[in-house]
């Protein structure tokens, strides 16, 4: 997306917030919170490492409100900073098979969305 719209003033960053306590996400999605066993001995001390939800949000806000990030676009943000992402996300076939798919799911005619440059956001030709 950051590519698509590179001469506009939208910008497009992904954000990783980190394990923030209270979301469930240990208890629901890792073996940690499976066994009895390990909930009681282990999460006591995991829970030390988490993220208040306050300090997940901060790389979100950051984007949000720092007229120095205004720019920035197609970057991955962690702890308020720009990082290396994963090698899959720099994989411009998967990259394009994601929009496609994304487009069809929200049922948008990709081919129908045009860049208006002169106001700098997206338009939909009128039409359909």
């Amino acid at each position: 997306m950051a590519q698509l719209y590179k001469n506009t003033k939208i910008t497009f960053n992904a954000v990783d917030p980190g394990l923030v306590r209270g979301t469930g996400h240990i208890e629901k999605y890792s073996t940690l919170g499976r066994s009895f066993l390990t909930k009681f001995s282990v999460l006591p001390w995991v829970w030390l490492f988490l993220k208040t939800p306050k300090q997940g949000c901060q790389s979100i806000v950051y984007l949000a409100v720092d007229p120095m990030v205004n720019n920035v676009s197609g970057c991955y943000f962690s702890n308020c900073e720009i990082k290396e992402p994963a090698d899959v996300v720099k994989d411009s076939n998967l990259a394009k098979l994601l929009y496609d798919k994304s487009c069809r799911i929200v049922n948008i005619d990709k081919d129908k969305i045009q860049l208006n440059m002169e106001t700098a956001t997206p338009s939909a030709n009128s039409e359909n």
